[in-house]
Formats: C-alpha cells, structure tokens, sequence
C-alpha cells in the first residue's frame, strides 16, 4: 500500500475514533440532559468527523491505491496534489467540527467566517483529489481474441453455419 493510502487510512480512523466518542457522549447527554445538555452542540462535528473524515477520507486512500498506474513503472500521477488533497481535507474537517461546535454555542461572524473556510478547503481538497486522479481513469483496451480462445470462436461459428 503507497505511504500516502496508508496515511489517509491512518487519519480516517483517527476521525473514525473521535467521531464514536463524540457519538457516546452525545448518547450520554439524552441520559443525564442536565449535566450533558451542552454536547449537543458536538452534533455536527460529530457528523463531519464520521462523513467527511472517515467515510470520504478512507474512500479517497482507497481509490489512491487501487486506482489503475499510468504505466508500468507504476507512476499514480500528481502526487503532489494527493498529498495536498490529504493536508486540507484533514484541515477543512477539523476546522469545521471546531467551527460549527463554536458556532453553536456562541454564534457570531468569526464561526461563521470559519465554516467558509472549512468548507473552501474541503471544495479544494475534493478537487485537488480529482485533478490528481484524473489522468488514472481510463477505459480498459478491449481484449483480443488469440490462440485457443480464437479457434474456439471460430468453431463455433463453424458450427453456427453448418
């Protein structure tokens, strides 16, 4: 597995953990509401933690790993923009549960100007992920038929015929 998969696998399940303890403590709030009440405002970044940082983050090292090479020395096109792809998505995921958790506690034009930004570079991300993987996806050349699968067609067309 190319080091970049590993360490977007590696984070996913970062935010996997983070987003499962949130979970439980918001499990934990609907039994004692009185001493828990306020991590309901963890919600969305419980949310963004299991979707964008667990789900989309282990879709995106999976799809660097197993997507086809460019050649035969096994080039996987613009790493550059892979690793760029991991560094603000990880950024934008965890600046937004910062953010949509501050904005509901306290909400104001500074969270507000934070989500954007979380959101600027979650966007960027998916597109610096694309642009990097474009070029990998490509049809598959059409097989051809030679040897005995070729003689086996042609029997059957004999056959067919006769």
């Amino acid at each position: 597995m190319p080091r970049l998969s590993c360490w977007f696998v590696r984070a996913a399940l970062l935010h996997l953990g983070s987003g499962v303890l949130i979970g439980a403590l918001l499990l934990s709030a609907k039994g004692f509401p009185a001493a828990l009440g306020w991590a309901w405002s963890l919600l969305i970044a419980h949310i963004q933690l299991l979707i964008v940082g667990w789900l989309i983050q282990f879709a995106l090292g999976v799809a660097y790993w197993i997507l086809p090479r460019l050649d035969g020395a096994g080039a996987r096109g613009r790493p550059s923009a892979a690793w760029f792809s991991f560094a603000a998505l990880n950024a934008g995921t965890l600046l937004a549960a910062l953010a949509l958790s501050l904005r509901a506690l306290l909400p104001n034009v500074w969270s507000a100007v934070l989500v954007g930004a979380a959101a600027l570079l979650q966007v960027g991300a998916m597109a610096a992920f694309g642009w990097h993987a474009w070029p990998r996806l490509r049809a598959l050349p059409a097989p051809t038929l030679a040897g005995p699968a070729l003689q086996a067609t042609r029997a059957t067309s004999d056959r067919v015929e006769a």
